[in-house]
């Protein structure tokens, strides 16, 4: 679930299950600019 904190957006993951997960971050900056960036991670 996306909480909001102050001016901050946070979730909470659970990766306990082997596998490869993606965590991906979608923001607009001030210009109206969409960005996309993420990370992949591998649980063991």
């Amino acid at each position: 679930m996306l909480m909001k904190i102050g001016d901050w957006y946070m979730a909470g993951y659970d990766l306990a299950s082997a596998g490869k997960y993606q965590l991906m971050v979608l923001f607009k900056t001030v210009d109206g600019k969409k960005h996309f960036g993420g990370v992949h991670y591998m649980a063991k």
